[in-house]
C-alpha cells in the first residue's frame, strides 16, 4: 500500500522580517534555505508518518535540484520515478512578517511543464497500484486530465495550491475524490464569494461553496480557514472543526501537511473527523517550525498535539 504524489519540487528561499515590514524598502531579517513544493512537501509529511510515498516530479541538474534529490535521499522519500533534466530546478521565493505570516511569494515553477504523458504513461504500471494518488494544482491542466481519465479506478486528491494554479484544474474538478482548498481557492473554483472568517454570513458561504463542489461530483471537500480552523463536507456530514495550533513561525506549507494529514487518515481508515482533527493538528505543528515541513513530524508528535488540546508547542526546527 502506497501514495504517489505528482506535482512540484522546488528549493524554497524564506526570508524572515526582523520588525514589521516596510514594504518596498530593505528590512533587516533572515534567509533559510529548504527543500520545498506542494507536492514534495506532502510526500515529505507522508514519509515523516511512516507512510510508503513516492513523488513525480522534475528535479534540474542545477546546484538546487542536487540539494533537492540529496535530501530526498536523506529523508527516504522515493523520487525514482520522476524525470531528471539538464537545467535549472524549480524556485520558490517567500517572505515572512516578524509575525510569521507571509507578505508575499513568487514561485518560478516552469520546469514542472516538463511532465509529459508519455512519461506518466511509462510509469502507469507502478501509479495504478497506488492506494491515493495526490496531485497539486501546479500540473498542466492535459496533465491533470491525463490522470484523472487514465487512473480511474484510484482515488486522486488535489490541492489546488493557489488561486493562479487553480485554474489549471476547474475544467476537471468534479472527477477528483477529494480536494482542500482554502477560501480563496473554493470561492474561485465555485464562483461562490466567501468573505472573510468573522464578517457576516461567512459560514453560509463557506458551506454553499462546499457544497457547489460535492455538486460538481467532487466525493469530499475540505475548506481550510487559517486561525478559524476548518471545514468538512461530504454528502452525509458536514462541520467546522477548531485549529489545532499555536503561534505561527512560518506559515508557508501549513495547507501541504494539512492535505498528508487527510492522506494519512484515509489511509488508517479514520472517519472525517479524526482526520480533520489529525490534519489541523499538522498543520499547526508546521507553521510552528520555521521549515517548510517540521523535520520532527511523526504520528507521536501529532497524537501528543491533539492530547493536549490546542496549546502552543515548543517551537521546531
Amino acid at each position: 500500500m502506497y501514495v504517489t504524489v505528482i506535482g512540484a519540487a522546488n528549493m524554497d528561499v524564506n526570508g524572515f522580517s526582523e520588525h514589521a515590514m516596510v514594504m518596498e524598502d530593505s528590512n533587516t531579517g533572515s534567509v533559510d534555505f529548504c527543500a520545498g513544493g506542494v507536492g514534495r512537501n506532502i510526500a515529505e509529511n507522508l514519509v515523516h508518518l511512516g507512510a510508503e510515498t513516492h513523488l513525480i516530479s522534475v528535479f534540474g541538474d542545477d546546484m538546487a535540484g542536487e540539494m533537492l534529490k540529496a535530501d530526498s535521499k536523506k529523508i527516504g522519500l522515493d523520487i525514482s520515478h520522476s524525470m531528471f533534466v539538464h537545467g535549472s530546478s524549480s524556485i520558490y521565493l517567500a517572505v515572512m512578517d516578524n509575525d510569521g505570516f507571509m507578505k508575499v511569494a513568487l514561485c518560478d515553477l516552469g520546469r514542472l511543464n516538463d511532465i509529459s504523458i508519455e512519461h506518466l504513461e511509462a510509469q502507469s504500471s507502478f501509479i495504478e497500484k497506488s492506494s491515493i494518488i495526490v496531485i497539486d494544482s501546479n500540473l498542466a491542466p492535459t496533465i491533470q486530465d491525463f490522470i484523472l481519465q487514465r487512473f480511474q479506478d484510484i482515488p486522486v486528491y488535489v490541492d489546488p495550491v493557489a488561486v493562479d494554479r487553480a485554474i489549471n484544474s476547474v475544467d476537471c474538478i468534479g472527477k477528483f475524490h477529494t480536494i482542500k482548498a482554502n477560501r480563496f481557492e473554493a470561492s474561485y473554483l465555485t464562483g461562490c464569494p466567501i468573505p472573510a472568517p468573522g464578517e457576516a454570513d461567512w459560514k453560509e458561504a463557506v458551506e454553499a461553496a462546499a457544497q457547489k463542489l460535492l455538486d460538481k461530483g467532487i466525493k469530499r471537500v475540505f475548506v481550510s480557514l487559517g486561525k478559524y480552523g476548518s471545514y468538512c463536507r461530504t454528502e452525509e456530514e458536514s462541520f467546522f472543526s477548531p485549529i489545532v495550533g499555536g503561534a505561527p513561525v512560518n506559515s508557508s506549507g501549513g495547507g501541504d501537511s494539512f492535505m498528508a494529514g487527510i492522506v494519512w487518515g484515509s489511509l488508517q481508515g479514520w472517519d472525517n473527523k479524526r482526520t480533520t482533527r489529525f490534519a489541523s493538528a499538522m498543520s499547526g505543528i508546521t507553521v510552528g517550525s520555521k521549515s517548510t515541513v517540521c523535520q520532527n513530524m511523526s504520528v507521536a508528535l501529532v497524537e501528543e498535539k491533539i492530547s493536549r488540546g490546542g496549546a502552543e508547542t515548543r517551537r521546531l526546527q
